[in-house]
């Protein structure tokens, strides 16, 4: 079986003070994603003991009592995902098997319930990660749509043409914390109401003067 390095992306320059002017890493972004659909991303900008603090206080959360973490509880009927789900509350599609899983979500826009000092301080934690992700998400579409060219216009276009992209501008990206009983292990997850680089690509290839071409994605 062969197997298929994930390719790695130095993002220092986009967070230096040209803002890479020469438009060398945003073609590089869009490339590697045309060619593998990811990446590994390094100097991302999201520092490693805010990452190691909420992975803490993670651990620290999910092994209170069951009762403790359920009044931080997820409303089903709130359409920002953030609070505490059981485990084998969620399911994927087509899956009638339920996830064995605990985690509990945040978007920046909202603001879940939590009496605990334990729930707060983690989500004091979520909240500061989740910041930088909102902050690199965006630095991402822009190195995208600059791989492009997009002009400015038809950025605007993007994100007016959209329905989730506003909710990126107004900070809607979210940070899930998952626990998974079964293996002891904790992993940190984060996206946006959209996916940047392949709702990108397909807003791309569906404005005016664009034809969609043979394949599904970048």
């Amino acid at each position: 079986m062969s197997v298929t390095e994930i390719p790695i992306i130095d993002l220092t320059s986009y967070w230096s003070p040209s803002g890479d002017a020469d438009g060398n890493l945003a073609t590089t972004v869009v490339n590697t994603l045309r060619q593998h659909s990811c990446f590994l991303a390094l100097n991302h900008g999201v520092p490693q003991h805010n990452l190691d603090d909420l992975m803490h206080q993670s651990r620290e959360f999910f092994a209170l009592p069951l009762p403790i973490k359920n009044q931080s509880a997820r409303d089903p009927g709130f359409a920002p995902c953030a609070g505490y789900v059981g485990t084998g509350v969620e399911a994927e599609p087509d899956v009638a098997a339920p996830e064995l899983r605990e985690c509990f979500d945040l978007m920046l826009s909202s603001q879940p319930p939590a009496a605990d000092p334990v729930t707060i301080r983690l989500l004091d934690c979520m909240r500061t990660v989740n910041q930088s992700f909102h902050k690199l998400t965006l630095a991402l579409f822009d190195c995208i749509s600059r791989g492009y060219n997009l002009n400015a216009t038809q950025r605007d276009d993007l994100f007016a043409a959209h329905q989730h992209i506003g909710d990126v501008s107004r900070n809607s990206t979210m940070l899930r914390s998952a626990f998974y009983p079964a293996m002891a292990t904790t992993q940190l997850t984060t996206h946006t109401r959209i996916s940047p680089a392949h709702r990108l690509w397909d807003d791309f290839l569906h404005l005016p003067g664009r034809r969609r071409r043979s394949g599904s994605g970048p």
